[in-house]
């Protein structure tokens, strides 16, 4: 099959969940189609409910003459109830939930829109009192013809990612989209991929560079993400061997700027599962291009719940950039609760989403620019919401300030009050610097 690139324009939900009439624009305010973007907003108020829809609108790229039954979108694969739960709740009369997805081709990611062919993918869910009344619309039983024998590619990562053992085999994890839809998903082990590549590329015929072009790649693609690694040649990967206790043993190993040599078994949670990740789009861009020169350069879009998950600060500053460089072609959209990552946004996409009332969500597409602002400044804008960057004892002490000053009258006892707190406030840094 040809690999075409196939890219989300927007997304449209009305009364689906939380959301009563919204969209989300994946073109920003220039009118370019990033390469990120990014969904910011509280625990609980929908985002991973965008990622799920967006996956289950992907246009099908099958068969004309496939049966119907075959081809249902993942979406409705779920049973009467989950469907009936994507609806907004109403106890008397009919609800029409609807979710319109637009694609577009030919178009690249970082540059001007242009015109080019668009898809509209939609699907209908009509409830009446309670009950579900009337499925229609579902794109993937009506595949275009235009589409047939192109692969449209389309990855998911849930913020439950886990790391996979030894389960290159494992054929039920080839499809990613089922495990966002059940909030975990187990990811190709890293340790196996880089082995067996390895191993491949030992064994290769003459002329046969694909494995030698993966593992260069690759640990060129963590040098870089990773922070403390200097160079590609600080990855180590040990082959398996034969030991005299008669077991396999091999590792992969990582020599740090601080002269550390460290072991994949004894890495950070926040290094296992960015090494993870990364390495496991790697794999699947590779192994479903083998023919491709360049498979991490292949068109996709990728979906990541979470994407600052156990990162340190440091690292989530220079996350965005530093992918983006080994999948130039990746259309990623992902959810963060990080004003650094918002740092890195600014440049590409990002869309808040805010409760507007008790149980309307409203996404907000191109809020105000924060580009340059500090992170405390950030966190205290309409995108993050705190009332104050201080901390709640600091936050306390200058709510305590002003009740005092607006007093008329103030006994001695105040007096002294408000001197003290003012003299600790003088203390604190206000600048960029002490």
């Amino acid at each position: 099959m040809a690999s075409t690139s196939f890219y989300l324009r927007s997304i449209q939900f009305t009364n689906i969940r939380t959301f009563k009439n919204t969209e989300l624009s994946l073109v920003n305010e220039q009118k370019i189609l990033p390469q990120w973007t990014i969904l910011l907003g509280e625990n609980g108020i929908g985002k991973s409910t965008v990622l799920q829809c967006i996956a289950g609108m992907l246009p099908s790229s099958g068969s004309l003459n496939q049966k119907k039954e075959d081809n249902a979108p993942y979406i409705t694969n779920e049973e009467n109830e989950s469907l009936l739960r994507l609806v907004r709740k109403s106890s008397t009369g009919t609800v029409q939930g609807r979710i319109l997805a637009t694609f577009i081709t030919g178009q690249q990611l970082m540059k001007s829109l242009r015109k080019g062919k668009e898809w509209e993918s939609k699907i209908s869910i009509r409830t009446s009192k309670g009950n579900l009344d009337e499925v229609e619309d579902i794109p993937a039983r009506k595949p275009d013809p235009e589409l047939v024998g192109k692969v449209i590619t389309l990855y998911a990562y849930s913020a439950s990612r886990k790391l996979g053992k030894l389960n290159l085999k494992k054929g039920e994890l080839q499809e990613t989209i089922p495990q966002l839809f059940s909030e975990s998903t187990e990811l190709f082990d890293a340790e196996s991929i880089l082995h067996t590549t390895n191993y491949a590329m030992l064994g290769a015929k003459e002329g046969d560079y694909s494995q030698k072009k993966f593992i260069t790649d690759i640990k060129s693609m963590l040098s870089e993400i990773l922070p403390d690694i200097k160079s590609p040649d600080d990855i180590e990967i040990v082959p398996p061997k034969l030991g005299e206790d008669f077991s396999i043993s091999g590792d992969i190993l990582l020599n740090t700027k601080f002269g550390q040599k460290l072991s994949f078994r004894n890495f950070s949670l926040g290094y296992k599962s960015t090494i993870s990740w990364t390495v496991d789009l790697a794999w699947r861009l590779y192994t479903d291009s083998p023919i491709v020169k360049n498979p991490l350069e292949k068109a996709a879009i990728v979906l990541i719940d979470e994407i600052d998950l156990h990162l340190h600060p440091k690292w989530q500053q220079v996350l965005l950039n530093n992918i983006s460089s080994h999948f130039p072609n990746v259309q990623f959209i992902a959810t963060a609760h990080s004003p650094l990552i918002v740092q890195q946004a600014v440049q590409h996409n990002y869309a808040v989403l805010r409760l507007i009332d008790e149980d309307h969500v409203q996404i907000f597409n191109h809020p105000k620019d924060v580009d340059g602002w500090r992170v405390d400044q950030i966190l205290a804008s309409p995108l993050f919401g705190l009332k104050s960057s201080r901390g709640p004892k600091y936050e306390k002490l200058y709510r305590e300030r002003d009740e005092l000053l607006y007093k008329d009258m103030l006994s001695k006892t105040e007096k002294k009050r408000l001197k003290n707190i003012i003299d600790e406030i003088k203390a604190l840094p206000l600048a960029e610097t002490i």
